[in-house]
């Protein structure tokens, strides 16, 4: 392809590499997946509104895994297409037949300089779909932990002051049973 300027699918590409920071994403996701069980009614109406916010972000890096791939299996394509113009150019020898090895096709297009860039960026891109992809699945988790502490609450766990623990002694009493078996 090697075209002066960017397409339109590169400067894309760019500017959704330039959106998503992970590092920074990853520190504020961290601060706000935390449950304050004393303010559960805060907690409970942000809910809806984070799980978006990282399903978009998670969208965002899917997306920009697709546009690396795409545009990596576009510079192959258009570099094979160059290879098999003028072999020789590329230091391919055609045989005796005119017929070049598709060995030597696929061993220029893998040493390749932009082919190699586009790979690196691929992979990029998707280390980041994963990594947002489990940001978001984190607040679906969130999603259930809310409503786990909601049961808690209904039914008094926090509100309780003692724990009362039934001793040996006290259950042997209710229930008539003596110290040592056998004995009458």
């Amino acid at each position: 392809m090697s075209e002066v300027g960017l397409t339109a699918q590169q400067a894309k590409i760019q500017v959704l590499f330039g959106e998503l920071n992970i590092k920074t994403d990853q520190a504020e996701a961290d601060e706000e997946s935390f449950i304050d069980k004393f303010s559960l009614d805060d907690v409970c109406a942000s809910q809806g509104r984070l799980y978006i916010k990282w399903s978009r972000k998670y969208a965002k890096a899917a997306k920009l895994k697709e546009l690396c791939l795409s545009e990596l299996e576009l510079e192959k394509a258009w570099l094979e297409l160059e290879i098999r113009k003028d072999p020789k150019k590329y230091g391919i020898e055609p045989d005796n037949k005119g017929i070049i090895k598709e060995g030597a096709v696929k061993a220029v297009i893998r040493l390749d300089n932009t082919v190699q860039e586009l790979e690196s960026d691929f992979i990029q891109a998707n280390f980041l779909r994963r990594r947002y992809r489990g940001i978001r699945d984190g607040f679906d988790q969130r999603k259930v932990m809310i409503r786990e502490e909601g049961d808690l609450y209904l039914g008094e766990y926090y509100s309780r002051t003692e724990i009362k623990q039934a001793s040996a002694s006290d259950f042997r009493k209710k229930t008539g049973q003596g110290r040592g078996r056998g004995r009458n």
